[in-house]
């Protein structure tokens, strides 16, 4: 694969390629998912060694919780690809849960924006010590609560009443 993007970028100077679908082994095409296209993009920025990844989302970034269930979300300015990958894994929405995978251990810096912001959060291979991670999502009438920091993880399940 990345012989083909080699020799294609070689030749072009822009080259697309489809992000949400891809081809199995045996030769047929599949969905990747919600999140197909960011986990594609992370997968080709770690085959080519690229400086940097972009992901444009209407939130302007990772907020410190969705702002659909936590009041007043903090946009995170640094968090760590240990961090992102786990939040994503435990249910954090934002991305596909592999997204980050390909970026363990790269020297990728990706930026989480959107088009009309100059900051954003910035993704790195270093642990970032605060502030901490939350994800929350509800699973039949239940709440789990995944605070994700450096290389922990801790997940509580909570009942509580959801109130309007």
């Amino acid at each position: 694969m990345v012989e083909r993007l080699g020799n294609a970028l070689s030749k072009y100077d822009v080259v697309v390629v489809p992000g949400f679908l891809g081809i199995t082994n045996d030769g047929r095409y599949a969905s990747l998912g919600r999140g197909g296209s960011d986990y594609t993009a992370s997968l080709l920025a770690s085959y080519l060694g690229a400086s940097r990844l972009t992901f444009y989302t209407d939130s302007g970034g990772i907020l410190s919780g969705d702002p659909r269930i936590i009041s007043d979300p903090v946009l995170l300015r640094e968090v760590g690809y240990d961090e992102a990958y786990t939040a994503s894994l435990l249910g954090a929405k934002k991305f596909h849960p592999r997204t980050f995978e390909p970026l363990l251990g790269s020297k990728v810096l990706t930026i989480i924006t959107d088009p009309w912001r100059e900051d954003g959060t910035y993704v790195i291979n270093n642990c970032v010590p605060t502030p901490k991670l939350i994800a929350l999502n509800e699973v039949r009438g239940m709440f789990r609560v995944s605070v994700v920091g450096c290389r922990i993880s801790q997940v509580s399940h909570l009942r509580v009443r959801r109130i309007r």
